[in-house]
């Protein structure tokens, strides 16, 4: 209950200053893809102190061909950027601008060949959002949760690409600061089931529903697993 209400006043703290704000990814969902946003997606490299300290992968394809996107975002420490302050801050924000413009161009598409002709082609993918380490130190800075709240949003905006996902490793933080944000990711929790820390729970559930050599081995997967693609 006290976690709750610390979350509900940092939120409404900083909510109040952000009505306003629009990102870039936001002022551009209902254009056509111009070659100004296809450039930059494509040719844009985040500076290290981002690309190495927030990855996120490809991890396989699920039975469908479906890419299988893995976002860790237990391990991305965004309060260290946001407390600095400076340039990396907006470096980080337009990092979560072209992973959301990654997802609505399809760019993580299975590429078509010999090999995976009989495999159906689907702009769609399966996502594995990863909770795990989440602790209040993300949180209790104001500026950091109101950029939380603000860019994990984002990924909404792809409601329409996510074919299923899964939510692991959902501790107690990451329970609490969910409920808080539920009215602005509510499409895209409608394609996730959403699990807690005990892993022989969901990750037989997984198993079940993904090619087991298509996952890290964190999530039931061969010890010489290998990503399709690392991002970051």
């Amino acid at each position: 209950m006290v976690l709750r209400m610390l979350i509900f006043l940092i939120l409404f703290q900083n909510l109040l200053g952000t009505q306003q704000a629009r990102s870039f990814t936001e002022l551009n969902e209902n254009k056509d893809p111009g070659e100004d946003t296809k450039n930059w997606v494509d040719s844009w490299v985040a500076p290290d102190v981002v690309k190495h300290k927030f990855l996120y992968y490809i991890s396989g394809y699920d039975y469908d061909g479906r890419p299988i996107l893995v976002l860790p975002w237990g391990n991305w420490d965004t309060r260290t950027i946001v407390e600095k302050g400076g340039e990396n801050v907006q470096n980080l924000e337009k990092y979560f601008d072209q992973l959301v413009q990654r997802i609505l161009r399809g760019a993580f598409t299975r590429p078509s060949n010999n090999e995976t002709e009989d495999i159906p082609v689907s702009d769609e993918l399966v996502v594995i959002v990863d909770f795990d380490d989440l602790n209040l130190r993300q949180i209790t800075l104001p500026e950091n949760f109101r950029f939380l709240v603000k860019n994990v949003a984002k990924i909404n905006l792809c409601f329409e690409k996510i074919a299923y996902g899964f939510a692991i490793n959902v501790n107690s933080v990451a329970a609490q600061m969910m409920e808080v944000v539920r009215p602005t990711l509510a499409r895209f929790l409608e394609k996730v089931n959403v699990y807690g820390t005990i892993t022989s729970f969901w990750k037989p559930i997984l198993l079940k529903t993904l090619p087991a050599d298509q996952l890290h081995p964190a999530y039931g997967g061969p010890k010489d697993f290998r990503p399709v693609k690392v991002y970051g």
